[in-house]
């Protein structure tokens, strides 16, 4: 189960879930995927903080050149949606505090579920 996004710049982001440890890892690419270059992975999300075999889901909110967060959404243990992003303000928010995070709503998914998908719209209201 994975996700990924192409940031403004060309470079790629790819998010899944470890199948050693659980937790789920951020692999930076160096432009397009299919050209691009490995530059580093890091966990994102703890392994205890999602479920074994979850699904992963990802989205972008750009402004312009700029990407201002990239969203990756889970179910924890406890098949509750859950989300971590990074802010370009704020850096990495998540977890059961994170008062921001979808997480904090409480919605909860069916116990197995394989799909998830995020997406994301420039239209405002």
């Amino acid at each position: 189960n994975m996700g990924s996004i192409q940031l403004p710049n060309g470079d790629t982001r790819l998010y899944y879930q470890d199948q050693h440890d659980g937790s789920i890892i951020e692999m930076v690419i160096s432009n397009a995927f299919t050209i691009g270059v490995f530059e580093e992975s890091v966990v994102l999300v703890p392994s205890s903080q999602v479920r074994s075999n979850s699904p992963v889901a990802v989205s972008l909110v750009a402004d312009g050149d700029t990407f201002i967060q990239v969203h990756t959404f889970f179910f924890s243990p406890e098949n509750v949606l859950s989300q971590y992003y990074w802010d370009d303000v704020l850096g990495i928010q998540g977890g059961a505090n994170c008062l921001t995070c979808v997480t904090n709503k409480g919605f909860v998914g069916v116990a197995g579920s394989q799909m998830l998908y995020a997406m994301a719209s420039s239209a405002t209201s």
